[in-house]
């Protein structure tokens, strides 16, 4: 018995130092870049040859996916009625810009029946063009919050000059 656990321990002692079963070291690169509020995660995978990257805000409070943006709010409350505003435009529902958000990809399966969105609310980006700040109502009867965008476009054109859309769903 003791001598085949020499065996085994003197097995896995020669094969630890080959050469070839050691993971390579830097095969996985990481940059990270910050402007103002917001955070890009570019993640370089040379075996894989693939590029993700992650654009949200530093405190969590949104991210981008793909051409999208959704903003947080605690996962328990039922967002469907979110109302939201941009710069002196009239009030709008983020429900009327499901279909386009439904169109460009947002991963919207996240919820049950009952609170589909999980505290989510999904705005296309194109509707943030010209602005530097969105003002939401996260339900009937909540105040309002402002979230700005201070850094967020240019770190979003940043990752497309890398040949990277950010997305939420392949590095959260």
């Amino acid at each position: 018995m003791r001598s085949a656990l020499c065996l085994v321990a003197a097995f896995s002692v020669a094969l630890s130092g080959c050469a070839g079963l050691q993971p390579r070291q830097g095969a996985v690169k990481h940059h990270r870049s910050y402007a103002a509020y917001w955070e890009l995660l570019v993640t370089t995978d040379r075996f894989a040859a693939t590029k993700n990257c992650r654009l949200r805000a530093r405190n969590g409070e949104a991210f981008v996916d793909g051409a999208a943006i959704a903003f947080v709010f605690p996962k328990g409350w039922n967002t469907q009625g979110a109302i939201y505003r941009t710069g002196g435009d009239a009030p709008r529902r983020w429900r009327e810009d499901l279909p386009e958000i439904l169109r460009i990809g947002a991963p919207m399966d996240r919820g049950s029946v009952e609170n589909p969105a999980q505290g989510l609310v999904w705005i296309p980006l194109r509707r943030l063009d010209g602005v530097n700040a969105i003002e939401i109502q996260p339900q009937p009867g909540k105040a309002a919050r402002i979230f700005r965008f201070h850094g967020m476009k240019g770190l979003y054109q940043s990752a497309l000059s890398q040949g990277c859309i950010p997305v939420s769903r392949t590095v959260k």
